[in-house]
């Protein structure tokens, strides 16, 4: 096992994500939720990218923040339905460096 703690300023998940899958983790252990392995950082890669994806496409066709925020947590609210989590996903990929 090889410990890597991470702690990446939002913007940089993604790319930390990435990282950390190049490790082919057997044993995920996040700093809150469950244990998981390797499907956890995949799973959670590919949230942060549909939303990052369908929050550029909001962002492009002129949405303001708020719309964006609804039309993308209304289009992935069935798959995740915490939308609290999700509004934070779109704030966090409309300010995306």
């Amino acid at each position: 096992s090889l410990p890597v703690p991470v702690c990446a300023a939002p913007w940089s998940w993604r790319a930390t994500l990435a990282r950390e899958a190049s490790f082919a983790p057997k044993v995920v252990v996040p700093s809150h939720g469950p244990v998981g392995d390797a499907w956890f950082i995949a799973g959670y890669r590919a949230y942060l990218d549909e939303v990052a994806e369908r929050t550029a496409r909001a962002k492009a066709a002129g949405q303001g923040l708020e719309a964006a925020t609804a039309s993308v947590t209304d289009a992935m609210a069935a798959r995740y339905p915490d939308k609290g989590r999700l509004a934070g996903a779109v704030h966090m990929a409309w300010d995306a460096k």
